[in-house]
Parts: structure tokens; sequence; C-alpha cells
């Protein structure tokens, strides 16, 4: 299983028993984290040079 999918799983129990407020600062917190990791990956995918 990725790392990404055990977190998605974590948030998801953490929206499910969470508040309002809790769950949106959750998902930033995800979402940042996500455009990080994909920031890195194209990163590594662009040609040198």
């Amino acid at each position: 299983m990725d790392n990404l999918d055990m977190e998605l799983q974590q948030i998801t129990a953490a929206i499910n028993c969470g508040s309002g407020l809790n769950r949106f600062s959750v998902l930033r917190a995800y979402h940042r984290r996500r455009m990080r990791r994909a920031e890195k990956i194209s990163d590594s995918l662009r040609p040198l040079g």
C-alpha cells in the first residue's frame, strides 16, 4: 500500500470523528503535502539541460 493511501485513510478517519473546522485544516494540510510531492516528482521528471 502506498504511503499516500495510508495517509488518506488516517485523514478520512480523522474527518469522520472530527469537526468541520478540523476537517478543513486537515484537508488543507493534506493538499499542501500532495502538491509538494507532485512538485518533487515533476522536478525529477524534468529533463536535465
